[in-house]
C-alpha cells in the first residue's frame, strides 16, 4: 500500500520568501528620501519570478516600482505598483514572468521616493532566511541603493522586507521509485533500509517506528539498532516529501521467526524479519 499526499494537482503552487502573516518590527524609519531597497535570494529549482512585494507603512506613500535584477547586475524586469493599500503587503506582477536558473543568486528591489520604509535591523546578522526552495541570503542583504538602480550596499544586516513571487517549474511530488527490502537478522544484530525516490528537489527523508519519527533518522537510508524480542510488532515507514507533497512507503512490519532451531540454524528461533 503506497499513501502519497500532494496539493495543487499538476500546477506548481506559487511560493514567497515570507508569508503574508509577517510583520516588520520596525513599520516606519523616517523620512529618508528617495531609495531602491532589495533583497538577495536563489531558489533550489529553476523557475519563474511572476511579481514582486514589499511591506509598507502608512506613511510611505508615492510611487513604487518593483524591479528584479539578474546576477551580473542586468534589469530583467520592472513593474509600477497600482491599487496599493494603506499599509501591509503590497504585491505588483510582471507582464510577462522571469525566468530564473536554481542556486543562482538574484535580487529582487522596491524604489521608494519620500522614505518611511519598514525594517528588521540585524536580521541577516548571523543567518539568512529558508522557505526551500527559496532562500534569502545572510550575505550581501539586506540591499539598498540609489533609487532606479540595482541595489548593493548594506547596513546594519537589515531586512528591508522586500519579497518575490516564485513558482517552480515542473514541480512533482515525490514518488518512490525503488524501495526497501525486506531483511531477516539474528536478534542482536542491526537492519539496514534504503530507498530510491523521485520528485522536485530537494528531497527530505523521515524514517518512522510506530508512527513516531525516529530521531537522525533523515536520510535515504536508514540502520536499526540492535534487534531485541521487543522489536517484533513494531511498524516501520520512511515518509519523503518536498514543497509539492509527500509520499508515505508502505510500513514494514518487524515480525518473530517462530521456526524451531535446528543443529545447523540454532538462531532460526531468534531471528527477526522486516518485511515490506
Amino acid at each position: 500500500m503506497l499513501f502519497v499526499l500532494a496539493c495543487c494537482g499538476g500546477a506548481a503552487a506559487q511560493q514567497t520568501i515570507w508569508p503574508s502573516s509577517t510583520v516588520p518590527a520596525s513599520l516606519d524609519n523616517g523620512a529618508s528620501g528617495a531609495l531602491e531597497l532589495g533583497v538577495s535570494f536563489k531558489s533550489d529549482v529553476s523557475g519563474t519570478i511572476t511579481g514582486i512585494r514589499f511591506y509598507k507603512s502608512l506613511a510611505n506613500s508615492g510611487t513604487h516600482v518593483g524591479r528584479l535584477w539578474g546576477p551580473t547586475g542586468a534589469l530583467l524586469a520592472s513593474v509600477t505598483f497600482t491599487g496599493e493599500t494603506a499599509s501591509g503587503w503590497q504585491q505588483a506582477n510582471f507582464s510577462t514572468p522571469v525566468a530564473i536558473t536554481a542556486n543562482t543568486v538574484y535580487t529582487a528591489s522596491y524604489g521608494l521616493t519620500i522614505g518611511h520604509f519598514s525594517a528588521n535591523w540585524s536580521y541577516f546578522a548571523t543567518a539568512g532566511y529558508n522557505n526551500t526552495p527559496l532562500h534569502a541570503l545572510q550575505t550581501p542583504n539586506g540591499v539598498y541603493g540609489t533609487l532606479g538602480t540595482r541595489p548593493v550596499y548594506t547596513h546594519q544586516a537589515a531586512n528591508y522586507w522586500v519579497d518575490v513571487v516564485f513558482r517552480a517549474t515542473s514541480s512533482t511530488a515525490p514518488a518512490i521509485s525503488s524501495q526497501p527490502a525486506s531483511k531477516t537478522v539474528t536478534v542482536g544484530q542491526t537492519a539496514s533500509f534504503s530507498v530510491t525516490a523521485t520528485g522536485t528537489a530537494p528531497l527530505s527523508y523521515q524514517w518512522q517506528r510506530n508512527g513516531a519519527a525516529i530521531s537522525g533518522a533523515i536520510s535515504s537510508t536508514y540502520t536499526t539498532p540492535a534487534t531485541t524480542s521487543t522489536d517484533n510488532g513494531a511498524l516501520f515507514a520512511v515518509v519523503v516529501s518536498n514543497s509539492i507533497g509527500k509520499v508515505i512507503f508502505p510500513f514494514a512490519r518487524s515480525v518473530p521467526n517462530d521456526l524451531p532451531a535446528t543443529a545447523s540454524e540454532p538462531n532460526k528461533s531468534r531471528q527477526s524479519s522486516y518485511i515490506w
